[in-house]
């Protein structure tokens, strides 16, 4: 079987498949066709390859089950979210510090107190929360390296389900590494903005997809054993604080009645912050891949890595905002 677009200057490729082969004709300079392959994957897909892009086999990015173990990944990931870590820190206490003056200097305006007390609970305040903040720091890392770790499993799992369910090109654009895709797309297409971000927008979207929703079911799965260790204790309360007192028949009906209503009011709560998460998660996978885009055009690699984090932190961070 063949495909055959009709453009200038054709160029042809051959894909073998064992005894198979398989012509696919191209058009010269489109960077973001595959090199064709109707037949299912198998052990021989990494002959198959990238005319358009370097020569890069298909799924030569792809990861394989716990690499992130391996002692250099393993290190570089948890020094990234160490750092990640201390970066939020500061700048939710510089943040919130600066909130606390604002609220002081009113205070002194309104001649509410002096400005010697406003000077003094400042100063006290800044003392205790630096200290309080960086107490729990190394808890706060040793949980984030552990869910970081949790989410990376998960991409790994779902990369294994969809290596048994998508083709071999579907499969290579979710596990694409955008960085290097960058380096690759500049070639091709220079320093023109719509050659150059189009292509690699479609490619962040894509490769990223997969550790978005790893990202969301894990964060889902400690949102539903939140509440569930929530309901749980509140029983326990409750039936401790039956077998403790003696309650009439009408006073244990109003219980009952009490009791379905905060059921019901936990449901629509679980159900009202899910809807929130996938949202969120959406929204971000898009502001990650318009992101990347935009950092792959002004400095392909770096930028589209820079790129994807700010546009997914921009995102999350005007989404608390709205919440608040």
């Amino acid at each position: 079987m063949s495909v055959t677009h009709k453009l200038v200057a054709p160029r042809m490729v051959m894909a073998s498949n064992d005894s198979k082969m398989q012509a696919c004709t191209f058009p010269a300079g489109d960077a973001n066709l595959l090199a064709c392959s109707v037949w299912k994957p198998d052990a021989s897909v990494d002959r198959i390859i990238h005319v358009s892009d370097s020569g890069r086999k298909l799924l030569s990015d792809k990861k394989t089950p716990f690499s992130q173990f391996q002692p250099k990944t393993l290190l570089i990931s948890t020094l990234r979210v160490v750092a990640t870590q201390a970066s939020v820190t500061l700048s939710h206490f510089f943040t919130d510090q600066l909130e606390s003056e604002m609220k002081t200097e009113e205070r002194v305006k309104k001649g509410e107190i002096s400005a010697d007390d406003a000077d003094k609970f400042n100063d006290d305040w800044e003392d205790k929360e630096w200290t309080l903040r960086w107490s729990n720091f190394p808890e706060r890392c040793a949980y984030a390296v552990l869910k970081y770790q949790a989410i990376t499993l998960v991409m790994r799992l779902y990369e294994y389900i969809f290596s048994k369910r998508v083709d071999a090109i579907t499969l290579d654009k979710l596990t694409k590494d955008p960085f290097q895709a960058a380096i690759r797309t500049s070639k091709v297409t220079g320093r023109d903005s719509n050659e150059m971000m189009r292509p690699m927008f479609d490619t962040c979207l894509w490769s990223n997809a997969i550790a978005f929703l790893a990202d969301y079911s894990v964060h889902q799965v400690i949102l539903a054993y939140t509440y569930y260790v929530y309901i749980k204790e509140k029983r326990r309360r409750m039936i401790a604080e039956r077998e403790a007192e003696v309650l009439l028949h009408e006073e244990h009906d109003s219980e009952e009645e009490s009791e379905d209503t905060t059921a019901g009011a936990i449901a629509m709560t679980f159900t009202l912050k899910s809807t929130r998460l996938v949202v969120s998660r959406g929204l971000g996978l898009l502001a990650c891949a318009a992101g990347g885009a935009y950092g792959s055009y002004w400095w392909p690699g770096w930028g589209t890595t820079l790129g994807q984090s700010l546009g997914d932190g921009l995102m999350s961070t005007a989404l608390e905002e709205r919440e608040k």
